[in-house]
Formats: structure tokens, C-alpha cells, sequence
């Protein structure tokens, strides 16, 4: 194993413990808001009048409605009320899950793209946390090169969250 990758790795499930958390909180809180309301008026199926954007928005709303909360249905029309009546924790930890796992893929494309940026080196330390920020120390032979990476969280067009790790070369 690449001495980045060994120093890096122990942050690895702190990471993605803290991504699951994270999604976790937004989740409840989005369902807390929903439950008692009619899905189809709070979180409608989107129609095809509206831009992509609009669209992909409302269809990824309308999505996670439907995972985070339980519902019933009032009658048999397709237009009857759909009621959100609890939160589903089950669907709240699914999609927690899928973060944590998300999380765990970006952080090893990370790890593999900081290994190719910085390159061959003898030894690697890194002091600090990738969320507050991390100084990784890297020897290459006499040269000692130090490299700033703060994990950053931020959110699409669609309201997926998302890790981002922008690295520098400190002078």
C-alpha cells in the first residue's frame, strides 16, 4: 500500500459516519415536515410542463418522500390523498446507508487521486482531521512537501449531498 493511502486510511470511517449523520439529520428533518400532509400536494409527481431542472428537482422530492415517510392512501383513486402518517426509519436508514456507502467510493477515488497528485513518496504523515482541515506531510527523498485538504459538503441541483476534498500544495 501507497504510505498516503496508510496515512489517510484511519480517517476513512469517521468520514463516512459523519456523511451518514449528516443525511440522516436532513432526512428527519424533511420528513418531520411532511408527516400529516398530503404527499400529493407537498411533494407532487412532477409533470412534463416543467423545465429539466424543475423536473429532476421535483422528481427527486417527490422520491424521498416517499422513502422517508409512511403513508396511506385515502380511497382508490389514483388523485385520492396520499397521507404521510409517520417517519420510516427503515427508508431513513436506507438512505443513510447508501450515503455512508457513496461517502466510502469518494473517499477512496480521493485517496487515489491525491496519490497520483502528490506522487512517489517515502513517507507520509498527516496531522489533523479531513473535516476541520489535514496537513499531509509527504518526504520525497530530502524534499519535504506539505498538502492542505479540507472536506467540504455540498448539496446538487437535485438535493443530493455530496463530499468534496479540494487539496493544495502549501508554499
Amino acid at each position: 500500500m501507497n504510505p498516503i493511502a496508510e496515512a489517510i486510511a484511519p480517517q476513512k470511517n469517521e468520514a463516512c459516519e459523519r456523511a451518514a449523520a449528516s443525511v440522516r439529520a436532513r432526512m428527519n428533518s424533511i420528513a418531520a415536515t411532511l408527516v400529516g400532509t398530503d404527499l400529493n400536494i407537498t411533494a407532487p409527481m412532477p409533470n412534463g410542463n416543467m423545465s429539466r431542472k424543475d423536473y429532476l428537482q421535483a422528481r427527486a422530492f417527490y422520491g424521498i418522500a416517499r422513502q422517508v415517510c409512511m403513508t396511506v392512501r385515502e380511497g382508490h383513486s389514483m388523485r385520492a390523498p396520499v397521507m404521510a402518517v409517520a417517519v420510516n426509519v427503515d427508508g431513513i436508514a436506507r438512505v443513510a446507508n447508501d450515503a455512508y456507502e457513496a461517502t466510502a467510493a469518494s473517499f477512496d477515488a480521493y485517496v487515489a487521486k491525491l496519490v497520483s497528485k502528490v506522487g512517489d513518496c517515502d513517507e507520509a504523515i498527516v496531522d489533523g482531521s479531513l473535516w476541520d482541515h489535514s496537513i499531509l506531510t509527504v518526504a520525497k527523498g530530502a524534499a519535504i512537501e506539505r498538502w492542505k485538504t479540507q472536506q467540504i459538503i455540498n448539496v446538487s441541483v437535485l438535493g443530493n449531498l455530496f463530499n468534496q476534498w479540494p487539496t493544495r500544495l502549501v508554499k
